[in-house]
Order: C-alpha cells, then sequence, then structure tokens
C-alpha cells in the first residue's frame, strides 16, 4: 500500500480524533462550571459510569432506575448526564478510527491507483465474484461510518448549545436535547458555528450523504456490484464506476433513473480525495465547536467538601441495594 497516498489522510483523521480529547474538557467545563470534580471523578462507582451505556454493568433498565431514584439530587443527575454526553464524543472518535481501518481494508482489495484513460485500453473485463462483494461491503461501511459521524457532530452541537443556555433541567436525570436529533435538523445548531463545518452542508457533504441514503434505503448504487478491468499490454487495473452527480452533490437523475455514468470517474481513485474533503471540514467543525464552547477556568465554588453526602450514599445504596438481593451480580 503507498504510504504516500493515505498519509495526508491518515493524517487528519489522527487530527480530528486529538481534537475530540478537546471536546471532553469542553463538556465538563460547561456542564460543571462551579464544580472542582478533580478529587470527586475518583469517587464515582461504577454503576453510574457504566449502567445502561457499557456491557462493562450487568445492571438493568429497573435497577438504574431504582438506584438513581436512591441518589436523586443535582450532583449525581450531572455527573450521569455528563458520562452520557462522554459516549457522543466517544462514539465520534470511535468512527474516526473505524474509517481508517474500513479505507485499510478497503484498498487491500483494490487499488487507488489509476494510470491509463478508459480509452487506452485494449479490453476490458468485469466480474462480480466475493472480490467485488467485499470491496463494497467495505465501501458501504465507508459512507455509512460518514453518515453516523456527520449525525453525531449534529447531537454534540444540539447539546452544547442547550447546555450553554442552561436549558438542561438537573432537578431530575435530564433527557438528551438532541435525542432523536439527526443531521437533517442541523437548523437546530447555532448558526454562529456555520462556516466551512458540514452544517453548511457543502457538495462534497451532501455527496456522502446521497450515497449513504441510497446504500441504505436502496441496497448500492450498483446493483451488479461489479467490479471493472481494462488491459493494456500487460498492464492490468480494476475500479469500480461512480455516479454522476451534480454540483449540489445529489445523483444526477431523470424519472426512476439516477445512475449515470457518463462522466467515467472511478470510486477507488476518487475516494482518498474526497475523505480528505471531508475530514478536513469535519476537524473544523470539531474546532469550531471547542472554541465556540470554551469556558475559561475560573475559581470554584463547590469541590469534593460540598458533596460528602451525595457521595457516600453513592455507595452506601449500592450495597443496600446488593444486600436485599435486589441486584444479583
Amino acid at each position: 500500500m503507498n504510504k504516500v497516498i493515505f498519509s495526508p489522510l491518515y493524517e487528519l483523521i489522527n487530527e480530528g480524533q486529538n481534537l475530540c480529547i478537546s471536546l471532553y474538557d469542553v463538556f465538563e467545563s460547561n456542564i460543571f462550571r462551579d464544580i472542582d470534580m478533580t478529587l470527586i471523578k475518583g469517587r464515582i462507582p461504577l454503576w453510574i459510569v457504566d449502567a445502561g451505556i457499557s456491557p462493562e454493568s450487568g445492571l438493568g433498565k429497573v435497577e438504574l432506575e431504582r438506584l438513581i431514584s436512591f441518589n436523586s439530587n443535582e450532583i449525581t443527575h450531572k455527573i450521569l448526564y455528563g458520562y452520557d454526553c462522554e459516549t457522543l464524543v466517544a462514539t465520534l472518535q470511535h468512527r474516526l478510527s473505524a474509517l481508517k481501518d474500513l479505507i485499510c481494508h478497503f484498498f487491500k482489495y483494490i487499488s487507488p491507483n489509476s494510470q491509463y484513460e478508459d480509452k487506452d485500453y485494449e479490453r476490458g473485463v468485469r466480474h462480480m465474484g466475493e472480490q467485488a462483494t467485499v470491496c463494497f461491503t467495505f465501501l458501504n461501511s465507508i459512507f455509512i461510518t460518514l453518515g453516523s459521524m456527520f449525525d453525531i457532530l449534529t447531537k454534540i452541537a444540539i447539546e452544547l448549545e442547550n447546555i450553554s443556555k442552561d436549558k438542561i433541567d438537573f432537578s431530575k436525570y435530564p433527557k438528551f436535547k438532541s435525542s432523536c436529533k439527526l443531521y437533517g435538523q442541523k437548523y437546530l445548531v447555532n448558526p454562529k458555528i456555520f462556516g466551512d463545518t458540514i452544517f453548511d452542508e457543502p457538495s462534497i457533504i451532501r455527496q456522502a450523504i446521497t450515497i449513504r441514503d441510497e446504500i441504505i434505503h436502496n441496497g448500492s448504487w450498483d446493483y451488479k456490484l461489479a467490479i471493472y478491468g481494462g488491459f493494456k499490454g500487460d498492464d492490468y487495473e480494476e475500479w469500480i464506476m461512480m455516479p454522476d452527480f451534480e454540483n449540489s452533490g445529489t445523483f444526477v437523475s431523470y424519472k426512476n433513473r439516477k445512475r449515470f455514468y457518463s462522466k467515467g470517474d472511478k470510486m477507488n481513485v476518487n475516494l482518498i480525495p474526497i475523505l480528505i474533503q471531508i475530514v478536513e471540514i469535519t476537524n473544523n467543525t470539531i474546532s469550531k465547536l471547542n472554541t465556540f464552547y470554551k469556558i475559561e477556568d475560573t475559581p470554584k465554588k463547590y469541590d469534593i467538601n460540598s458533596f460528602s453526602k451525595e457521595i457516600k450514599n453513592w455507595i452506601v445504596s449500592f450495597s443496600k441495594f446488593i444486600e436485599t438481593n435486589e441486584y444479583k451480580a
């Protein structure tokens, strides 16, 4: 695999993952504005951290509801919500990591290079076997992953906006304001975040969404799942055809027909440049969220001593829960 081709993209993906680290801090500083969480973090029990979020916890819904009812106070609700917000950021990081892995696997089966134009080939072939199925599976996963990233970023932006405007009610364990919201609801994002972000929906982002929607709702943009090959002397190249797009990023279409290939574009050749543009815009979006919602450090009004009763009850309530056989490990 030619590292020169992939290095710029991989560097951008790594940059995006690093930008996500600052997002964790942005959420924490907005949720716990006047609370020093330094020592409190080490006292938080795993049932608050993992239950209903991770397979690391075996607690069920009923058990979690009971434990929260035993610990119905603002600091507990904030911490529960804080870990929920962390899952959004972690999921975004994991999608970026998955994107890198999917690209690597996809190009094990087909080359990102092409040195000839269609008119140069002396003869051609088409095959639809295992290689084609595997290639399209990874390719489909790449665009589904991109769509997920856009959805998650939309949720993060909506959530941060509501936190910053004090619209989250911590007198109870709050539900996400971004619950059930997807990229299509980006109008709920603060307009000041717009400008060279995914929320402006530049044509390259719309193109990725168009492909993702076609995969999810109609199976694929190529119902044959075909790889094409061309011979030029002793040389042989393979490619996957890429459909024609309007300047807006939607498919060129006519009535029921929306898979035109008049431009002769090749998806495996164009994929890396496409992804570079998308990840650059994604990184700029994360960076803007970090900057816009950053809160400068100020003296904290509360610390671990302010919540000694609540912290003690986290452990006591869970211990009683186990002793009374209301929870079975």
